[in-house]
């Protein structure tokens, strides 16, 4: 256990073990995962279970793949830079965001989680899952108001309802307002 960071100045896989300084293994549950290098990178995780202690990334992250791909957090995630979801899960933690950090939901699964920040729901669909409860201290976009994106979040799964908790909003984006002169 101990701090893991991201090696390359580059686009990567999350789980290429040449990719972070714990090589040959990757980041554990007991791992302070820092993701921050000079440009601005991709990080992509899409197979597999990845169980870290914590994330601070400044780089873009992408969970893709199949709905089998699991970023779980045991503590914290500090995002300043924007997680994107495809597919996949994010189990348990609590996601904070700086000013220029977001989650943009295009598919997947939360999966008891704390979101500190901002949420976009939206796609041609988008789709956001919502298992063993949701606490949104931030605002949760879903669509937008012209009708060229759509979005749509489902709490609970099997019949187990789902929850949500905490001080956030969750609404349809603001239209844009055009001035002419």
């Amino acid at each position: 256990a101990g701090t893991v960071t991201w090696v390359p100045d580059a686009d990567g896989l999350w789980t290429t073990a040449t990719n972070w300084s714990s090589t040959p293994a990757l980041p554990g549950s007991g791992d302070d995962v820092v993701v921050n290098v000079a440009g601005d990178r991709a990080i992509t995780l899409s197979s597999g279970t990845q169980s870290i202690k914590s994330l601070n990334s400044s780089e873009q992250i992408l969970i893709s793949g199949s709905v089998n791909t699991v970023l779980q957090v045991g503590s914290t995630a500090q995002l300043n830079n924007t997680l994107t979801m495809t597919r996949g899960t994010l189990l348990g933690g609590t996601y904070n965001m700086s000013a220029q950090g977001s989650i943009v939901a295009l598919g997947g699964t939360f999966d008891g989680v704390t979101v500190n920040g901002p949420v976009n729901v939206s796609g041609n669909p988008g789709q956001l899952n919502v298992n063993n409860g949701m606490t949104l201290n931030g605002t949760m976009s879903v669509g937008d108001v012209v009708g060229t994106l759509y979005g749509r979040v489902t709490f609970g799964s099997s019949g187990v309802p789902g929850t949500l908790a905490g001080t956030g909003t969750v609404g349809i984006p603001a239209v844009p307002v055009i001035i002419l002169q």
